[in-house]
């Protein structure tokens, strides 16, 4: 009872009406929200659909493939959620047992032919390209499914191995051996892949057909205010005094918070969490570093209307000799300069990023 409260509160507590007329894009995700039942599902949709001052461009829910039934895809089809995201990562089953997926091939399978015949809105999806016991060719053919499957966005990443993870465990002590060398290789050839399929690397890790970019996404890497709505969830509010919040991981404190008896008569409560300003230095940092990550690229028109300043003598010059060197350019459209890595340079983002520190 305490937790439907809480999250009643959460929902429900009042937004300045100014907020909710910048809100575009909203993104249920970060766990595995496919759990919730339909009616909290709607109780959402339908809270933000009358909340919200123009139509939102794009309302995503993220699911995992064990929790897709029809009944489901019925319940999110009445809502104004338009976008569904489904987490895959693999489809070979021998890489899925390996990494400890919930969901087998057969469920995967499943899941991709109901989606097919039952789910007409937006659809994404994500693989991770050279996980452990996977080849080139059965990495391929789960890329090609996916294509045959109508997927209309696909986030690819690469396996990132961290020390604390029980892959990271293995590698450590030498019981997985791993090539990334290979694992680049393999990477580099899904993005051929899918480029021959029609689909537009518009970021580092993520394809779209003409169209299906993710506007939700593109707010991050264009620094524009998000809010972060949950234990543990962070947010970005930009200004003159630019600041950043993670709310507490701590589920706990979180309820207990929105179940206090003074909430809804005070305005000075602050949800309990970690805040930080972003200083000046920092967040044009994070502007190129952000922005860098897409194709588009970064607009200098926009560095200067932000920051009232021009880009830094030492960022241009970084910038104009990668211009020479053949790994970014520089153009205009729309009246406005922009500075783009391209195709080849972005995959050397990291570089580029430690030579304007």
């Amino acid at each position: 009872m305490k937790l439907r409260s809480a999250c009643r509160k959460t929902i429900f507590s009042g937004l300045p009406q100014t907020i909710w007329a910048r809100i575009s894009s909203v993104y249920i995700g970060g766990g595995t929200p496919s759990l919730l039942s339909c009616r909290q599902i709607k109780t959402i949709s339908d809270f933000i659909s009358k909340k919200t001052i123009k139509p939102l461009k794009e309302f995503t829910i993220e699911a995992n493939p064990d929790d897709l039934t029809e009944d489901l895809l019925f319940c999110l089809k009445d809502t104004i959620i338009n976008r569904l995201s489904v987490g895959i990562q693999a489809l070979d089953e021998n890489v899925l047992k390996f990494v400890h997926r919930r969901s087998s091939l057969e469920t995967v399978l499943y899941t991709l032919d109901l989606l097919f015949k039952k789910w007409d809105r937006i659809l994404s999806t994500d693989i991770i390209a050279a996980l452990p016991n996977q080849t080139e060719k059965t990495f391929l053919q789960g890329l090609s499914t996916l294509v045959e499957y109508k997927m209309q966005h696909i986030s690819m990443y690469s396996l990132t191995i961290e020390e604390e993870t029980v892959l990271g465990k293995k590698y450590s002590t030498g019981a997985l051996n791993y090539d990334f060398d290979a694992a680049d290789s393999l990477w580099l050839s899904g993005k051929e892949f899918l480029k021959e399929k029609g689909y537009a690397q518009y970021e580092v890790s993520n394809f779209a057909q003409p169209g299906y970019e993710c506007i939700h996404n593109m707010a991050y890497w264009e620094l524009k205010d998000y809010l972060g709505c949950g234990s543990g969830a962070t947010g970005t509010l930009y200004g003159k005094k630019s600041v950043r919040f993670t709310n507490t991981k701590n589920i706990s404190e979180y309820i207990n918070f929105w179940n206090r008896d003074d909430f809804m008569n005070s305005s000075e409560l602050l949800i309990p969490g970690e805040r930080e300003g972003i200083l000046p230095e920092v967040e044009k940092f994070e502007f190129f570093m952000m922005g860098l990550r897409t194709l588009k690229g970064v607009s200098i028109s926009d560095f200067e209307t932000r920051f009232s300043e021009p880009v830094k003598a030492d960022f241009l010059s970084v910038m104009k000799k990668w211009e020479s060197q053949k790994k970014a350019y520089f153009y205009k459209i729309g009246g406005k300069s922009y500075f783009s890595l391209g195709e080849e340079g972005i995959l050397f983002l990291n570089e580029f990023l430690r030579e304007i520190i």
